[in-house]
């Protein structure tokens, strides 16, 4: 009877994701972009990182959008990229570091993807956004 419900779990995750955009999300430092890629390769979808998505659409690096027009407008903007990539194909999308704070993206992410969350002790968080340039912050 254990080998039957293992095998149904096993069935039941396998659809729950198939054919579903993977979302991964997590503190800046926590690995989205590089667990994305080897993901990505590994199920043969595409990777996307949204944050590269919302350069290309506005035009601007992040950190200009920030310093430029202010978090309020470069979340506007994300919002409005991450809701285009949603109802897109499957693939696997890292979000940016803030932006599972949007109520609105959350329940976006609930009901177009599988939602993971990626932690890090704060140790390698530091180090690894320690290393990054003030452009890419």
């Amino acid at each position: 009877m254990a080998e039957n419900r293992s095998s149904t779990l096993k069935t039941d995750r396998n659809e729950a994701w198939s054919g579903r955009t993977v979302a991964l999300v997590g503190l800046m430092g926590a690995g989205k972009s590089t667990v994305g890629r080897r993901l990505a390769n590994k199920l043969g979808l595409p990777f996307i990182d949204s944050d590269d998505e919302i350069e290309k659409a506005a035009g601007l690096s992040v950190s200009d959008i920030f310093a430029l027009h202010g978090e309020e407008e470069f979340r506007r903007v994300e919002q409005k990229v991450l809701t285009r990539l949603l109802n897109g194909p499957p693939q696997i999308l890292a979000t940016g570091g803030g932006a599972y704070l949007s109520e609105d993206t959350r329940n976006l992410m609930r009901k177009k993807a599988v939602t993971v969350w990626l932690n890090a002790d704060l140790e390698t968080l530091w180090k690894r956004g320690s290393r990054r340039t003030r452009s890419q912050l």
